[in-house]
């Protein structure tokens, strides 16, 4: 207690003298003031009514200032906060992060490694808790702007042995060997959609789908990437996790949407889903929006609680059987797709206008499955190419018309923006129907 008080009485001391110095100051200015004043001219204040009586309070004002800036303690730089030391310790085993429940929209983005080098897989053990992979995951607002498929150069043939991404994740994930034709052309076998836990056996049925899309990927941190590290994400082969095969319709269901906005309608594989869709963005050392990571959060720590980084590749279910014993069940494997050209609407002879921009070619599905028509291509004699954008399918008995002219695009018409009437109004013309592999399916040819 006494030590206390001793230690009191002098602060209160130091704080008194630290105090009178200004005051000292501030009185001998005023001295020096008055000094100079009754120099010139005396007035008689004070009782000072000499010039000798003003040199006299001159120096006394004067020792005063002298006084007081010597009791007057100077000013200190601010000290500055001494960093914690900090040890880093290596541990083998994960450990469990409390996932916060509010995220900033402010939060700092870490820019992603601009590296040519792709990662090849993820660096996480099998048994890793995807809780703790999210946690370690940059939060921050995605930056869009500047997006272009294009940019990820699908589908490439990375390794040239003449069959590009697509075909090689259908060769991939084919249960047993599917018939391969001339280009790579993925025919018949037998697949299984996670999604939507369908089984298909028509590699047309099925669309290679980015588990993280390339948009969503641009928008969280691929837009720093070289061209290199881009191709690699959009062509991934090196990982079971970045590129799936899935039905045609539930990718069109996906579309570009984070877990936020879209989980697998298939239930037994929204954990999967959600395990892989951590890993890939951890991987390439891609961010989440507040919401993605928000939801991916819930999800871990109710439905998916416990959820390894194991149980992000696809568990197969037993397939159908084949045997003629034990048959398929049909309900569960999609029919065979056979797209024809059913018609042509073309200006009649000697009119370049009658129809203009509205000329099309219609395709129709004769067949009982779904058709991915991303990426085939209607050629005319003269050799105009008009290509299917990727997203249009054709269901059994639906039909897709072609435009030559622009237009705007629906689920049943693609208007591909040529500007020019290309098929013949005069002497006839033929169109010539290609897949995505550039093997000919049809051709329709008229006369006029």
């Amino acid at each position: 207690m006494g030590g206390k008080d001793a230690h009191q009485d002098d602060v209160d001391d130091d704080d008194f003298i630290a105090l009178m110095g200004p005051l000292l100051g501030l009185l001998g200015l005023g001295g020096l003031l008055f000094g100079l004043i009754s120099l010139v001219r005396p007035l008689g204040w004070f009782g000072v009514t000499t010039r000798k009586q003003a040199v006299l309070v001159l120096g006394g004002s004067l020792a005063l200032v002298v006084v007081g800036a010597a009791l007057t303690p100077s000013p200190e730089d601010p000290e500055e906060p001494v960093a914690a030391e900090t040890t880093t310790t290596a541990s083998t085993t994960p450990t469990t992060t409390s996932r916060s429940t509010t995220v900033s929209t402010s939060a700092t983005v870490v820019p992603p490694s601009t590296t040519t080098i792709p990662p090849t897989s993820s660096s996480q053990p099998a048994d890793a808790l995807v809780i703790d992979l999210l946690a370690a995951i940059p939060v921050g607002l995605e930056t869009p702007a500047g997006y272009a498929r294009d940019l990820f150069e699908v589908w490439s043939d990375e390794d040239g042995d003449g069959c590009d991404t697509r075909q090689e994740v259908l060769l991939r994930e084919a249960v047993g060997t599917p018939s391969v034709g001339s280009g790579c052309d993925v025919g018949a076998g037998l697949w299984y959609s996670a999604y939507d836990g369908v089984w298909l056996d028509q590699g047309q049925q099925l669309q290679v789908d980015h588990v993280v899309s390339l948009k969503e990927a641009w928008d969280s941190g691929a837009r720093e990437w070289d061209r290199s590290r881009r191709v690699a994400f959009g062509n991934d082969l090196t990982s079971p996790l970045t590129l799936i095969a899935v039905s045609s319709s539930s990718n069109q269901d996906k579309g570009d949407s984070d877990p936020s906005n879209w989980l697998p309608p298939n239930e037994s594989d929204v954990c999967r889903y959600i395990a892989a869709w951590v890993v890939i963005k951890a991987t390439w050392e891609l961010s989440m929006d507040p919401s993605e990571h928000g939801r991916i959060g819930n999800l871990l720590e109710s439905q998916c609680e416990g959820t390894t980084v194991g149980g992000a590749v696809v568990a197969y279910p037993t397939p159908p059987s084949t045997t003629t014993t034990t048959p398929a069940p049909t309900s569960t494997v999609a029919g065979s797709v056979e797209v024809v050209i059913a018609n042509i609407r073309y200006d009649g002879p000697g009119n370049d206008v009658e129809f203009g921009d509205s000329e099309y070619v219609l395709l129709r599905n004769d067949g009982t499955g779904t058709a991915d028509v991303g990426q085939w291509s209607l050629e005319d004699e003269a050799g105009h190419v008009i290509t299917i954008p990727d997203g249009y399918v054709i269901q059994p008995g639906a039909e897709l018309r072609i435009y030559s002219g622009p237009g705007d695009d629906t689920a049943t018409a693609y208007y591909d923006g040529l500007g020019q009437a290309i098929w013949n109004n005069s002497g006839g013309d033929t169109a010539t129907l290609r897949n995505a592999a550039g093997t000919t399916l049809d051709s329709y040819s008229y006369s006029s």
